[in-house]
């Protein structure tokens, strides 16, 4: 990958909107070239300093709100969306220009960042991060046959995909994602109007738990050297079954 490409694609990969093979391509460049290192690092704090630059933060009920609206609309087809929506959202999806972009994408992450710190914010960050846009799948599909081959190539590992639709855990679809700054698997489900992200990635020093914030719960588990977590705004007992049946799947 060439310096100049690099420096394009920076924005989209400190987004986490880079695909697999892509991101690996400009990691293996930036190892090696020190001017496109510092340009990423410059990106990365400046990045960084806006999202937490001292504006005014909202109240835990407003942020809470709009998250599980988010979550709402996103479970639900609807024919023609509203003028606010129209708004806000259709600008994003139609390509408006990248410093407006990022402004728009620093504005609804302050709103909507739950007060969690560390691994638990990074989970969260990244499953509201999927209810704001077009992105919850990369493979959108109830079919475990069309969702499993979809991850070929693009991890490490094969992750067991399985439909629980007959227990009332529908399969949306799958998704690749970055945790850590390392790439996981996304599975999606459904329950009722909830989304769960279960993300799946290779066993790591990195210390997720389980955590209740602002109505968002997550949990998670290790099975055949990968972690699984779950994260969703579903009730802790309820996402705990599907925690069970992806624990004892064979």
């Amino acid at each position: 990958m060439q310096c100049a490409k690099v420096i394009e694609t920076l924005p989209a990969y400190l987004d986490n909107a880079l695909e697999l093979g892509r991101s690996v391509e400009l990691e293996r460049h930036v190892e090696t070239c020190a001017e496109c290192r510092r340009e990423l690092e410059q990106s990365r704090e400046l990045k960084r300093n806006i999202s937490t630059a001292a504006y005014h933060r909202a109240p835990d009920s407003l942020r809470l709100a709009i998250a599980k609206n988010l979550a709402r609309e996103q479970a639900q087809p609807v024919a023609e969306p509203s003028p606010v929506k129209r708004t806000i959202f259709r600008p994003a999806a139609a390509g408006f220009g990248l410093a407006a972009s990022m402004t728009l994408a620093f504005m609804l992450g302050w709103a909507l960042k739950p007060a969690a710190s560390g691994a638990d914010t990074e989970l969260l960050d990244a499953h509201l991060r999927s209810l704001q846009g077009e992105h919850l799948t990369d493979v959108a599909s109830s079919d475990r046959h069309t969702v499993k081959p979809w991850f070929n190539g693009k991890l490490e590992f094969a992750p067991a995909v399985a439909d629980y639709d007959a227990q009332g855990f529908t399969l949306k679809g799958g998704r690749l994602d970055y945790l850590n700054s390392r790439p996981a698997c996304v599975l999606v489900y459904q329950r009722r109007r909830h989304i769960i992200n279960v993300f799946i990635q290779p066993v790591a020093d990195a210390e997720f738990s389980h955590a209740s914030r602002n109505g968002f719960n997550i949990q998670t588990f290790q099975k055949n050297g990968l972690n699984y977590w779950l994260v969703s705004d579903l009730n802790p007992q309820e996402l705990a079954e599907l925690g069970q049946l992806l624990n004892t799947a064979k």
